[in-house]
């Protein structure tokens, strides 16, 4: 017979794969990735990121898998927008001065 300790220990950690399931299933319905730098220049990234937020877009930046070589980092930074905000964030971007 189990403990009560295992049974515990078994619900905690199937509530947070259920927990983390659900993040990760809300992340992928609700944001789109619609533009990256990838290496060591993410100067454009960040630029249309402020850009996008200044005109009402819901956006934010993620960075993802980076590569370090001799004590240089490179990663690539994702800009992600809202579902409902692509059509517009996409319009602005084509109207952003360079």
């Amino acid at each position: 017979m189990d403990s009560p300790q295992t049974v515990l220990g078994v619900l905690a950690l199937l509530g947070a794969l259920a927990f983390g399931l659900y993040w990760y299933i809300q992340e992928v319905r609700l944001w789109r990735e619609i533009h990256a730098s990838a290496g060591h220049r993410p100067d454009a990234t960040i630029r249309l990121h402020e850009h996008l937020r200044r005109n009402g877009i819901r956006c934010k930046l993620k960075i993802l898998g980076g590569l370090r070589h001799e004590g240089y980092a490179a990663q690539t930074v994702s800009l992600r927008v809202h579902r409902d905000d692509v059509s517009k964030a996409y319009y602005l971007m084509s109207q952003m001065p360079e």
